[in-house]
């Protein structure tokens, strides 16, 4: 499952909006292209067809504060009774994250571990 997680929900939201508009791109046949930086993709004004797509993707993943993230994924194992889940960090970076890092996406792994 895609997860981005925060100290905040807010701030995974933040975080996981890259990825969302990149995935809109993908199932609309928009243009594909680097992932965007976090502020980039802020900016991004989205047709309202469009935008409740990336709405839509953004409550199908995991996207929240940790301890809210861990509750959902247990639940979401519980209602699919599966032993595991393989959790891919989608959080994007920020202006000036070195490019060959993902210092979000390794915090989204160790916020869900506790």
């Amino acid at each position: 499952m895609n997860a981005a997680v925060a100290e905040t929900a807010e701030e995974a939201r933040r975080l996981a909006l890259p990825q969302a508009l990149a995935m809109v791109a993908l199932r609309t046949g928009g243009r594909l292209g680097p992932q965007r930086l976090t502020e980039d993709a802020e900016k991004v004004e989205l047709p309202p067809q469009h935008q409740a797509l990336a709405d839509t993707m953004l409550t199908r993943w995991v996207v929240d504060e940790p301890v809210a993230a861990r509750r959902r994924i247990e639940m979401l194992a519980r209602e699919y009774a599966v032993d595991e889940v393989m959790v891919h960090p989608v959080a994007g970076a920020f202006a000036g994250t070195p490019a060959g890092s993902s210092p979000a996406r390794e915090a989204t792994l160790r916020l869900l571990v506790g």
